[in-house]
């Protein structure tokens, strides 16, 4: 017991020390870049600011698997270790959100770390334990499994995430004002909304919830934002709720993309690499299909928010205002779910005064020096399980399946 608390405390150390070295390291081309035009400086940090979240991910993977893959005996539980790492890691990148933004308290990151696991590791955690409980075979027992992801997808945002953020904490009811420039908004587009919530501390955001008819406002947002503002990214964000149902529908659909790897296991040990190739396919071509739809409806809500501002140029000046706060690029270096800032701009008529920033570099060392041992670590489980495998038959009845894993 007392070595396993040793292995915990030397990962969370290690984590956080990793973490916040290539991070410092990473940063120092950068610190002159203060007098640079934020589309610039945005651009220039963006490769710097992929890297230090890849290695939010990269460095627990590096430790929990080799000392899990190395020392097993030993060694504490995966998933354990896996949380005291990510902590670790995320600790250590205290002082990098600092130097990129000087508002944030040590409250407002402690807040944003649980923002950040509710919105996003918390479904990949799921996600990898979905896998790793996984039989080799397809069952019943498959099946249930992979039902798991869509249910609790469903749960969570049918209100879900609206009550993990009221349990910890990060959201509160809106202030009379927000709630009185939505109303005002709502009743001018004649739009319908359940609540309004107010998310403590965090960057320049604001979020729709289609599925509860819920809407989320940072702090941040309405503290920067004036009025007109915040009034036409409502009118944006209004737009979502207007959504059909059928809409709603492909919405929760494209959420779904990465489900069929779930069965990465089952199809290894039957069809194997080129099971796996169409299983990422899958995959792909569903990430694909979502990323479309969720950019034409971003367009839509876009001319209903500028249709709504209530003074000219009220909303470029809002969507220019969130990602020169949060140093977002004006131009991405590939296709999101929104549309480049620039061309958002360019679309409802207020063409920017700057040209056409580059696209941002896409390499990030950090990954790279992360991810060579991680692939190293992970080809010394995969080529045995590749060259001893044995195909599974073709054909088992119900009496012949065993919980094999």
């Amino acid at each position: 017991m007392a070595l396993q608390a040793g292995f915990l405390i030397g990962d969370f150390v290690v984590a956080a020390t990793l973490t916040w070295f290539l991070n410092w390291l990473a940063l120092l081309p950068y610190r002159q870049l203060a007098d640079e035009h934020w589309t610039e400086r945005a651009r220039k940090l963006w490769p710097v600011r992929v890297g230090a979240g890849s290695t939010l991910w990269l460095v627990p993977a590096n430790l929990v698997l080799a000392q899990t893959w190395l020392l097993p005996e030993i060694a504490p539980s995966w998933g354990i270790a896996a949380v005291t790492s990510f902590l670790g890691a995320w600790t250590g990148s205290y002082s990098f959100h600092r130097k990129l933004f000087d508002w944030i308290t040590p409250r407002a990151w402690l807040d944003q770390l649980f923002t950040s696991s509710a919105f996003r590791f918390g479904w990949w955690f799921l996600f990898l334990v979905l896998i790793s409980l996984m039989p080799k075979t397809f069952s019943w027992e498959t099946a249930v499994l992979i039902a798991v992801y869509p249910i609790f997808l469903a749960i969570w945002s049918a209100g879900g995430f609206v009550w993990a953020l009221r349990f910890l904490g990060v959201v509160t009811p809106a202030p009379d004002r927000l709630r009185a420039l939505v109303d005002s908004v709502a009743l001018r587009t004649n739009a319908r909304y359940r609540r309004v919530w107010l998310l403590k501390n965090t960057g320049s955001a604001a979020f729709a919830i289609p599925y509860t008819g819920d809407l989320l406002f940072s702090q941040r947002l309405i503290t920067l934002q004036r009025d007109q503002e915040v009034a036409a990214i409502a009118a944006h964000e209004l737009a979502h709720l207007s959504e059909s149902r059928l809409v709603q529908a492909g919405r929760l659909l494209g959420s779904m993309a990465i489900t069929p790897c779930l069965v990465l296991k089952p199809v290894l040990y039957r069809w194997g690499p080129t099971g796996i190739l169409a299983v990422f396919g899958a995959s792909w071509l569903l990430f694909m299909t979502a990323r479309r739809f969720s950019r034409k409806l971003e367009t839509r809500a876009d001319s209903i928010g500028r249709a709504n501002e209530p003074d000219a140029g009220a909303y470029a000046r809002a969507l220019a205002g969130v990602h020169q706060d949060n140093l977002i690029p004006a131009v991405m270096a590939r296709k999101t779910t929104h549309p480049d800032l620039y061309d958002r701009l360019v679309s409802i008529g207020s063409t920017p005064e700057y040209p056409r920033p580059a696209k941002p570099s896409t390499f990030s060392w950090q990954t790279i020096v992360l991810a060579v041992p991680l692939g190293i670590l992970l080809g010394t489980k995969a080529v045995p399980l590749l060259t001893s495998r044995e195909p599974a038959p073709a054909y088992q009845s119900e009496d012949s399946f065993t919980p094999d894993r």
